[in-house]
């Protein structure tokens, strides 16, 4: 994402209350020049203005209450992207600042560094993005593309892996043979999978099923051969939005108080000559990705 410029400034009187710019630029010519385009928008009933471009650049314009934030991009930007980081960072501004439309604007130099933690979030990965929202949202330890070994012996790589469980805790002679298998692991595992577009049924659907292809075989002088499934109490996807046959093919799936999962007869795992416990079951959730706002769950 290349920013070359950024002003906010007063809705009212367009006086520039923080610039920061990349180029030699006046910011208070410049939002006089924005205002004036915008206010030229009104009076020929255009209605308000987000963006216009010149030949070499492209200015995104987000306005707010108090404030509109206005920012120098290449021509070719992509518009939802750099639209929804102006907003965000208008909203980030008014929520940090009781704005004073004019005045002593060196009191707003603070937010330099809310402006370098705003651009360093929008150039990180996706799939980065969506693992520190698993951290604030879950807690416990964040795995990022971990490749897991599959009941028929492959490799195969999960988005993101959360163990959240206590791993100094005791079980019965299963659940410490499995610790002592999966060191690394708790049973208490969330897989998630992250999509940073429309995510399709397909996908989504792919995704679940495949949950009940990893484990490890191991031999055991009390038992015979068994597979230690990695299996998640909850299966969670992140996407920007979901197409409407993703929420009829999670519908189809069990409930259970008005929780979906998919049951272990689903995920078809065995533990030696028994099948996984009636109690096991994998929760799922579906999460809607806004990269101005905190995540919102759509489905569960």
């Amino acid at each position: 994402m290349d920013i070359e410029g950024i002003v906010i400034f007063g809705a009212e009187s367009g006086i520039p209350l923080y610039s920061q710019m990349s180029e030699d630029i006046e910011p208070s010519l410049f939002s006089g020049f924005v205002s004036a385009i915008q206010n030229f928008a009104r009076e020929m009933a255009l209605g308000g203005l987000s963006s216009f471009v010149t030949d070499e650049k492209t200015v995104f314009l987000a306005a707010r209450d108090k404030t509109v934030t206005a920012l120098i991009a290449p021509v070719d930007s992509d518009f939802e992207e750099i639209y929804s980081l102006a907003y965000n960072l208008g909203e980030k501004f008014e929520e940090k600042y009781e704005v004073f439309d004019g005045g002593n604007v060196e009191i707003y130099k603070s937010f330099d560094s809310i402006v370098s933690e705003t651009l360093k979030e929008n150039e990180v990965p996706f799939i980065f993005r969506v693992a520190n929202f698993a951290k604030k949202e879950i807690g416990g330890d964040v795995s990022i593309r971990p490749s897991l070994k599959t009941r028929d012996g492959d490799y195969e790589i999960i988005d993101i892996l959360v163990d959240y469980g206590d791993k100094t805790k005791k079980g019965g002679l299963r659940d410490r043979i499995i610790q002592k298998h999966l060191r690394v692991f708790s049973t208490e595992i969330i897989f998630i999978k992250a999509i940073d577009d429309t995510a399709g049924r397909g996908e989504v659907m792919k995704f679940l099923e495949s949950l009940k292809n990893y484990g490890i075989w191991r031999r055991e002088e009390e038992d015979l051969d068994d597979v230690f499934p990695y299996f998640p109490s909850k299966a969670v996807v992140v996407a920007r939005d979901y197409s409407p046959t993703v929420f009829e093919g999670v519908r189809e799936l069990d409930k259970v108080d008005d929780k979906t999962y998919i049951a272990p007869d689903h995920l078809s795992f065995t533990l030696g000559s028994r099948r996984a416990p009636k109690t096991t079951k994998c929760f799922v959730e579906l999460w809607k990705w806004y990269d101005n706002k905190y995540p919102e769950r759509v489905f569960d």
